[in-house]
C-alpha cells in the first residue's frame, strides 16, 4: 500500500497539485448483489474496510457506463470526503491519464488528447462509514440503490486520534 501510495499515482508529484472536487464528493458506479444489503444496512453510522483497490471518480455521469454493463442490480456509492482537511484523505490517490504516469496496453503514453477522468483511487482496506442506505425497489442506471459513504480522513487513527483497531471488511465495494 505504501508503494502505491509513494510511487504508483500523482499525489502532488511534478509540481501538479490533486484537483479536489469542490463538491467533496466522489462517485463509484456498478453492481450488488442482493445478499450483500444487509452488510450495508447493519453498518450505518459504523465504520468498515475496503479490502481492495476502490476507483471512484468526481464525475456522477461518468459512473452511468459501469451501471450500465453490471449483471448485478445497479449502484451508485456516493464518497464524501472531509473538505475541511488539507488534503480531505490521506489514503486516496489521484490518477490522471495525461500526467505520463499512465500509458496505452502497448506501452506508449497517453494521448494528451484523451480527456482525462479524474480518478481517485482508494489503498486497499481504507476505512470508510456508512451514511446513508436507499434501496430502489427497481433499481435501473437512472434509478440505482445508493450508498453514501464518509471516507476516514486516515487510515490509522479516526478523527478523535485513537487507532481504528480491527474493523469489518466489506463483502462487495
Amino acid at each position: 500500500v505504501r508503494a502505491l501510495n509513494n510511487h504508483c499515482v500523482t499525489r502532488a508529484c511534478r509540481g501538479a497539485s490533486v484537483p479536489w472536487p469542490a463538491s467533496g464528493e466522489l462517485y463509484r458506479g456498478g453492481g450488488m448483489p442482493p445478499e450483500h444489503r444487509a452488510f450495508f444496512n447493519q453498518m450505518k453510522g459504523l465504520a468498515y474496510r475496503v479490502p481492495m483497490l476502490l476507483s471512484t471518480t468526481d464525475d456522477r455521469a461518468h459512473v452511468v457506463s459501469f451501471m450500465a454493463r453490471q449483471p448485478n442490480e445497479p449502484i451508485l456509492w456516493t464518497i464524501r470526503l472531509d473538505t475541511k482537511r488539507n488534503p480531505p484523505c490521506n489514503h486516496v490517490n489521484f490518477v490522471h491519464v495525461n500526467d505520463g504516469t499512465l500509458c496505452n496496453q502497448d506501452g506508449s503514453p497517453c494521448s494528451p488528447n484523451v480527456p482525462a477522468e479524474n480518478e481517485f483511487l482508494f489503498a486497499p482496506y481504507s476505512v470508510f462509514e456508512v451514511f446513508n442506505v436507499a434501496w430502489s425497489e427497481s433499481p435501473t442506471k437512472e434509478n440505482p440503490h445508493r450508498i453514501v459513504l464518509l471516507a476516514a480522513v486516515d487510515n490509522k487513527i479516526d478523527s478523535m486520534g485513537k487507532q481504528w483497531g480491527i474493523l469489518p471488511s466489506a463483502p462487495w465495494a
